[in-house]
C-alpha cells in the first residue's frame, strides 16, 4: 500500500493575493532528499522522485554571416526527474514521518533541545502556581 505525503504550496498570482494549496506525492517514489539552506538562511528540503524521463531539446542552428543555415540544430537529450521543494515546516514533518531509526533527536538536535527547555519551563511555572 502506498501513502501520499501532503504539503503546503503557496501560489503567487499576478495582481491577486497569495493562495495556499495542498499538493502531494507518493512516498514510494522518493529516491533522495537533501536539505538546502540559501544565502538568507531559509531552509528547504529538496525531494527527488523516481519519475524520470528523457527530454529532447533542440538547440540553435549554426549559421554563416549571410544568414544561411550551415548545420542543423543539434538535438540534446536530457534526463529529467521531478524535484519537490518543501519549506522547513513540511520538511521537518516529512523527516519525522520517514526517519528510519526513529531517533529524531539526532536529526534536529538544537530545535528539539530548545523545545524541551521551553516545555520544562512551562511545567515548572504550572507547578509553582499550584
Amino acid at each position: 500500500m502506498s501513502f501520499q505525503f501532503f504539503y503546503k504550496k503557496i501560489v503567487k498570482l499576478k495582481d491577486k493575493p497569495e493562495i495556499t494549496k495542498y499538493d502531494s506525492f507518493n512516498l514510494d517514489c522518493v529516491v533522495r532528499t537533501v536539505w538546502y539552506i540559501d544565502e538568507h538562511g531559509k531552509e528547504t528540503l529538496v525531494v527527488l522522485l523516481n519519475d524520470g524521463h528523457e527530454m529532447t531539446n533542440v538547440g540553435r542552428p549554426l549559421m554563416n554571416k549571410a544568414g544561411k543555415v550551415v548545420k542543423d540544430a543539434p538535438r540534446v537529450r536530457e534526463y529529467v526527474a521531478s524535484e519537490i521543494y518543501l519549506d522547513a515546516e513540511d520538511g521537518e514533518r516529512y523527516t519525522r514521518l520517514t526517519w528510519a531509526g526513529r531517533d529524531i533527536e539526532s536529526a534536529f538536535p538544537k530545535k528539539e533541545k530548545e523545545e524541551k527547555k521551553e516545555k520544562e519551563k512551562e511545567l515548572v511555572e504550572v507547578n509553582e502556581v499550584y
